[in-house]
This record gives structure tokens, C-alpha cells and sequence, in this order.
């Protein structure tokens, strides 16, 4: 609990703070010496608990509770007090304070106070879920279970059928598993700093969604332009997340509303995350007649079979712009982007069996079929476009582009067993050459020293690893060849200008 104490004898004060610090784990947020201190300071720390002196200059600890209760500040309390000042006992009492303690206090009965305190403070918060509980069960239940429901649900709610409410129904990236919960406290802080009143919030399904039911108070007017701009905005600066939104005049069609708010989702695939999708604004929505762009696919089988990494990037961007954004239906963009991941996939695994693994692949095309938008579904093909075009068929310095067959001859061995502790000796053993040959041969032809090519065709390849999400640094230094993490973090950093976890954080905003 955070707690607020007021007392004006230092001694006591103290003695206080010592019990609370050494036998609990309560914060003290603040102390003073007097009610009209103490106020204050209720006002600015808005704290779970006060223990309150009866008798202090200035302002009384009941005077001061008295102006709380008038100012709806809800706050426990443990009133102090002696023997003689039992009047003032009673009158603490008729102030809802339900503690109070004799005076000079005794350790065992001042710990019980505050438990009895956290106690009522958790039954509270018990009783302002039960209202959220109810709609849930409500939406769930059967038409018997309704109909038992609906008349504790308005009464609770004082919500009828005179009464309009907005439900928004907020949807985190499928990426960002489990982070709904904290998703769901976020918008309950948002909401009590704007002194929102009459909102409920509720988990739904596996927990991955929640909707945000607002009543619209006079308090509470222009609910839609306040969440799309204030709340929806605050948590896409943190998630990547999409929201759409309803009006409901009484409770009775909660569910065939909450229906209506995921078929939003789908119809308003192809708009812009940040939109706040309603009814008014996908109904006036038009697609585009996509057609599957044989071209750019052959185009794409292509430049993987060539090595061209520019080739590779130019065509994934022009699909992007022309099919993802393409501005067609969730169905036909997810069908033909799945088509086309799926070619790239096959005739990379022709170049290096374990591609879909080690690259992350299979787990990126996941991430596809389940975005949530367009621009969601391109970043996702975005990435795969940055691990195939940077290093699947080529170095960052040529790749194949050499018609010397020992060159080519080393590039496989390279590209086959890199991850392993392999050198310009062992190298030059597969290719039947002298090290001193092949140095000069591969410089020749490469334009880069063989130790160099190496090094930079490893540190590439944890790029992509890294991409993925799914491996620690250490984990990926041994997979591209490195024992030594601190010498693999050395190399990265002078090839790529950060260390390899800056790189992560760089590559996840």
C-alpha cells in the first residue's frame, strides 16, 4: 500500500515510519505535522492509506478526513487516538474509518490495522471487477443466463436501453504475445488520468484482445475523438496494435456488437494501423481486383538463382507496393503473399538446406498470415526480403559474381561450413591449391582478402539470425563460427558500427 502519514509528535512519527519499513512492504509516500499538510498531501500522492493523529495544530486528523470524504477522494484510514478522545473514536467511525489505534501504539495491534486496511483495499478492488466480470459472463452465457444477468448488469452498470455506450475493441499484433494484460492496465491508467467515469474493461478470448466498454456521460463526451487521439495513439507508441470501435444504446446486443467489432478488423485490413476503424468508415471502403504477379515472381527466381541481392530487394519492394499496399482484401493479399514467401522459400532451401530454420523464415511467414493489416503483413515480408537480399545468395561485397570455378569452389565451402572452424588452410585443402594460391586468387577475383570475406559473410549471417528474435547474442555467435562472444561482439561492432544487441533494438522499433 502506499501511505501517507500525519502526525505532529516527531517520536511518534518516526516510530511510525521504523515499524511500517522494518515489519512490511508498504511505501510511505509522504508525512506531515498537520491536517492541512496532510490534505496537500493527500491531493498530490492520492495514497491507499492515511494513519492520522486526532489532535494536531492547525487542522484535526477528523477535520481533515472530513474535507476528504467532500472532495471524493477515496482513501483508507487508521485513526490515533488516547483513551480520553473516544468521542472523537465515534466520530471517526460515522467518517467510514473502521481502524483506529490506542495510543502509545503497540507493534502487534498496529500491524493488525494495517492488514485489516489491505484487506478492505483488496476487497475493493474485488468489487469494482465484479461489474467487468458480469459483462463477460454476460456475453458468454446462454439465453437463460442472459436474462438472470441483465437486471443485476443494469442496475450495477446504470446502463438501459436510453443510455449509449462506445465499445472499442483493441487488437495487439499477433507478434506481441501475452502483452494484452499490460496492454489493458495501460489503457486503465489512460483513462483515470483523463477522469474518465463508467468504463469497463474486458479480456476476451485467450486473453490476445480486450475491449474497452465507455459509457458517454456528460463527463465522458467525445469518446471517440479522446481514444483515437489520447489512448489508441499512447498505446501504438509502445505496441504495434489496431483498434475498431461501435456505438450500443443499452446492454442486450453487447454480443452481436462485439461481432461486428472483429469483422471491422477484416473488412479494414488494407487502412492504416492507426485508424480507428468504425462502421461508417469501412462501409464507404472500395478493393482493388488483384491480379498474381506471375512477373514479378519469375523476376524474383530470377535474381535469387543470379545471387543479385539489389535484384532481390527492387522485386520484394515492387510486390509490396503493387499486391501488399495494393489496397485488395485481407483474403486475396495474404493468399498471393503467402504464394510468393512460399517460392522464395523453396528455391532458397535448393541453396542451403537449413535456411528456413536457421533464417527464421518459417517463423516470419507465421507472423504474415496472421497480421492484422496490410502494413503489418509488409513489414513482415519486408524482413524476409532483408535476409534473402543481404546474404542468402551472396556476400555484401559481390556473392558469385566470379567465373573462376576454385573461387566458386571455396565460395560453397564457405557458404556450407562457415558456421564451423574453418580457415584459408582448410579451404584451400577442398580446392587442391596452396593457401598462398588461393589468398592471391581469391583477392584477384573477390576484390576482398579470404579473412575478411569470411568474417563479413559470418557477421551476415548473424544479421539474420538476430532478425529472427528467436537466439541470445551468444547463440548466435556460435552459430556463425565464433567461440569467443567478446571477440564476435569486436567484429560485429567495426563491421556494423553496434554491438550486436544494439542491432536488435535498432532492427525491433
Amino acid at each position: 500500500m502506499r501511505i501517507i502519514i500525519v502526525e505532529d509528535e516527531p517520536n511518534t512519527r518516526e516510530g511510525i515510519m521504523n515499524m511500517i519499513r522494518r515489519y512490511t512492504d508498504h511505501q510511505v509516500a509522504a508525512v506531515a505535522e498537520n491536517g492541512e499538510e496532510g490534505l496537500e498531501m493527500i491531493e498530490k500522492y492520492r495514497p491507499h492509506l492515511v494513519i492520522t493523529d486526532v489532535r494536531m495544530p492547525k487542522m484535526n486528523g477528523l477535520d481533515m478526513l472530513e474535507e476528504v470524504k467532500k472532495r471524493h477522494i477515496d482513501v483508507q484510514a487508521v485513526v490515533l487516538t488516547g483513551y480520553s478522545e473516544f468521542e472523537y473514536a465515534r466520530q471517526a467511525l460515522r467518517l467510514g474509518v473502521t481502524e483506529y489505534v490506542l495510543k502509545p501504539l503497540e507493534l502487534d495491534d498496529f500491524l493488525s490495522a494495517l492488514e485489516q486496511a489491505e484487506a478492505r483495499l483488496e476487497q475493493k478492488k474485488a468489487e469494482r471487477m465484479l461489474p467487468e466480470q458480469m459483462l463477460w459472463a454476460y456475453i458468454c452465457g446462454d439465453r437463460e443466463k442472459r436474462a438472470s444477468l441483465y437486471p443485476m448488469l443494469t442496475e450495477e452498470l446504470q446502463i438501459n436501453e436510453r443510455v449509449k455506450s462506445t465499445m472499442f475493441y483493441v487488437h495487439p499484433s499477433s507478434e506481441l504475445a501475452g502483452v494484452a494484460n499490460e496492454m489493458a492496465e495501460k489503457t486503465r491508467e489512460l483513462l483515470d488520468t483523463m477522469c474518465m467515469e463508467g468504463y469497463y474493461i474486458l479480456a476476451l478470448g485467450q486473453g490476445s484482445d480486450y475491449l474497452v466498454l465507455l459509457t458517454d456521460t456528460g463527463r465522458n463526451s467525445h469518446l471517440y475523438t479522446v481514444f483515437e487521439t489520447r489512448v489508441l495513439k499512447r498505446l501504438q507508441e509502445e505496441w504495434r496494435c489496431r483498434c475498431s470501435c461501435v456505438e450500443i444504446w443499452g446492454l442486450k446486443d453487447i454480443d452481436e456488437r462485439l461481432e461486428k467489432l472483429r469483422l471491422l478488423f477484416d473488412r479494414g485490413f488494407s487502412c492504416p494501423d492507426e485508424m480507428l476503424l468504425d462502421e461508417e468508415q469501412v462501409k464507404e471502403l472500395t478493393y482493388k481486383k488483384l491480379e498474381y504477379p506471375e512477373r514479378l515472381e519469375n523476376r524474383m527466381i530470377r535474381a535469387l538463382r543470379e545471387g543479385s541481392g539489389k535484384m532481390v530487394k527492387e522485386t520484394g519492394q515492387e510486390f509490396i507496393r503493387t499486391v501488399i499496399l495494393g489496397n485488395g482484401t485481407e483474403a486475396c493479399i495474404k493468399e498471393y503473399t503467402l504464394r510468393f514467401a512460399a517460392g522464395i522459400l523453396k528455391l532458397v532451401s535448393e541453396f542451403h538446406e537449413n535456411a528456413e530454420r536457421e533464417w527464421g523464415l518459417l517463423s516470419i511467414i507465421t507472423q504474415i498470415t496472421n497480421a492484422m493489416s496490410s502494413q503489418e503483413a509488409a513489414d513482415q515480408f519486408g524482413k524476409i526480403l532483408d535476409i534473402i537480399g543481404s546474404q542468402a545468395m551472396e556476400d555484401e561485397h559481390g556473392g558469385n559474381e566470379t567465373e573462376n570455378g576454385l573461387v566458386l569452389t571455396a565460395l560453397t565451402y564457405i557458404r556450407e561450413n562457415y558456421a564451423g572452424d574453418i580457415g584459408l588452410a582448410d579451404t584451400a585443402a577442398v580446392c587442391g591449391i596452396s593457401q598462398e594460391h588461393l589468398s592471391k586468387l581469391f583477392y584477384r577475383e573477390m576484390g576482398i582478402n579470404f579473412s575478411h570475406f569470411l568474417q563479413n559473410f559470418r557477421i551476415s549471417a548473424a544479421k539474420r539470425l538476430l532478425d529472427t528474435g528467436n537466439y541470445k547474442v551468444y547463440e548466435v555467435a556460435e552459430m556463425v563460427g565464433f567461440h569467443d562472444q567478446k571477440y564476435f561482439v569486436t567484429v560485429f561492432k567495426k563491421i556494423c558500427g553496434v554491438t550486436p544487441s544494439v542491432y536488435r533494438k535498432e532492427r525491433e522499433r
